[in-house]
Protein backbone atom coordinates (compact mmCIF):
# COMPACT_ATOMS: atom_id res chain seq x y z
CA UNK A 1 0.00 0.00 0.00
CA UNK A 2 2.78 2.42 0.96
CA UNK A 3 4.65 1.64 -2.28
CA UNK A 4 1.60 2.51 -4.37
CA UNK A 5 1.24 5.88 -2.63
CA UNK A 6 4.91 6.63 -3.15
CA UNK A 7 4.68 5.55 -6.78
CA UNK A 8 1.62 7.74 -7.34
CA UNK A 9 3.34 10.73 -5.74
CA UNK A 10 6.45 10.31 -7.87
CA UNK A 11 4.42 9.89 -11.04
CA UNK A 12 2.40 13.02 -10.24
CA UNK A 13 5.60 15.01 -9.60
CA UNK A 14 7.15 13.85 -12.87
CA UNK A 15 4.04 14.80 -14.81
CA UNK A 16 4.02 18.25 -13.18
CA UNK A 17 7.71 18.74 -13.98
CA UNK A 18 7.11 17.79 -17.63
CA UNK A 19 4.13 20.17 -17.83
CA UNK A 20 6.28 23.00 -16.40
CA UNK A 21 8.97 22.33 -19.00
CA UNK A 22 6.36 22.51 -21.77
CA UNK A 23 5.07 25.78 -20.31
CA UNK A 24 1.64 24.42 -19.39
CA UNK A 25 2.10 25.11 -15.69
CA UNK A 26 3.75 28.01 -13.94
CA UNK A 27 5.73 27.16 -10.85
CA UNK A 28 5.69 29.10 -7.61
CA UNK A 29 8.37 31.68 -7.09
CA UNK A 30 9.57 32.75 -3.69
CA UNK A 31 12.14 35.45 -3.19
CA UNK A 32 13.94 35.32 0.12
CA UNK A 33 16.43 37.69 1.61
CA UNK A 34 19.48 36.03 3.03
CA UNK A 35 20.98 37.21 6.26
CA UNK A 36 24.55 38.35 6.50
CA UNK A 37 27.19 35.63 6.42
CA UNK A 38 28.43 34.41 9.76
CA UNK A 39 31.52 36.19 11.07
CA UNK A 40 34.88 34.50 10.59
CA UNK A 41 36.18 32.77 13.69
CA UNK A 42 39.86 32.61 14.51
CA UNK A 43 41.49 29.68 16.26
CA UNK A 44 42.05 31.72 19.40
CA UNK A 45 38.42 32.91 19.53
CA UNK A 46 37.18 29.31 19.25
CA UNK A 47 39.61 28.19 21.95
CA UNK A 48 38.47 31.01 24.24
CA UNK A 49 34.82 30.15 23.69
CA UNK A 50 35.42 26.49 24.49
CA UNK A 51 37.16 27.40 27.74
CA UNK A 52 34.27 29.68 28.73
CA UNK A 53 31.58 27.11 27.97
CA UNK A 54 33.20 23.89 29.14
Amino acid sequence: MKEKRMEAGLLKSLKEAAAMERGELKGRETIRRLSRPAPKWTKTAIKKLRKEVF
